[in-house]
């Protein structure tokens, strides 16, 4: 796989899973290092740009455009960072729904929602 697209696509993998501590810890790593090694150009901005809308596909690309022009590409230290994000997110695992539980009295109630659903009479 092109490194451009997998440094974008792990970025964006991150943003969506960032409520796990494995996967903030390595997205802050990634995020110090380009900071430290490309903060005198464009590209810490265009993470903050994808950050702020991880779906935008403008801003994805101009991710790739910055990584491009700084020769993130080749960096061997970036892409180090960049497979440990990506194993933290695998480790993560699929996404989840959060847990919500209702106590409901009377009769004729309806639900509805998604997912397992249990229902206990008392």
């Amino acid at each position: 796989m092109d490194p451009l697209v997998t440094i974008s696509a792990t970025i964006v993998a991150a943003l969506a899973k960032l409520s796990e501590t494995a996967v903030q810890d390595a997205y802050r790593a990634l995020k110090n290092l380009i900071c430290r090694k490309y903060g005198h150009g464009e590209l810490p901005a265009a993470v903050d740009g994808l950050e702020k809308k991880p779906n935008s596909a403008g801003h994805e690309g101009v991710l790739r455009e910055e990584l491009s022009a700084a020769g993130a590409d080749r960096d061997q230290e970036l892409m180090s960072v960049v497979a440990a994000l990506s194993r933290a997110i695998e480790h993560a695992g699929p996404a989840t729904a959060p847990h919500v539980e209702q106590t409901v009295t009377g009769n004729a109630n309806v639900f509805s929602g998604t997912g397992n659903v249990t229902v206990q009479r008392g």
